[in-house]
């Protein structure tokens, strides 16, 4: 079941707030303990008015967004980079061929097998 806005903002406020101190407990270092302390009051304003909050939340939301295509794209890339240019580059050295057609008198049309009597008994 999905959750309410608001307490969807709630968990998120929480989450981030508890993520940022966990973050500062561990490196210690001053830019971390106002991120905490910035995180924490987003969750009080999530907690105490929901609709001060909204605002922020929707501004997170686009943030988030933006940021998981310009990742997508990124990772879609390095698949791009890594995998399909090496086959690319592989492939004919090795002399072989992906696609079986070889070009005849100028079409690559292959004429079907001739059709059989029980061809209609077996389709699936």
């Amino acid at each position: 079941m999905p959750l309410a806005p608001s307490a969807r903002a709630r968990l998120h406020a929480t989450a981030a707030c508890a993520g940022s101190w966990l973050l500062w407990w561990r490196f210690e270092h001053p830019a971390l303990i106002v991120l905490a302390g910035v995180f924490t009051s987003f969750a009080v304003v999530a907690w105490i008015s929901p609709r001060h909050h909204a605002p922020v939340q929707r501004m997170f939301d686009r943030v988030l967004h933006a940021l998981l295509a310009v990742f997508s794209w990124i990772v879609l890339a390095l698949v791009f980079a890594l995998v399909f240019v090496p086959l690319r580059v592989l492939l004919p050295r090795a002399r072989r061929r992906l696609l079986r057609p070889e070009l005849r008198e100028g079409s690559y049309f292959q004429k079907p097998p001739p059709p059989r009597a029980d061809r209609f008994s077996h389709q699936f």
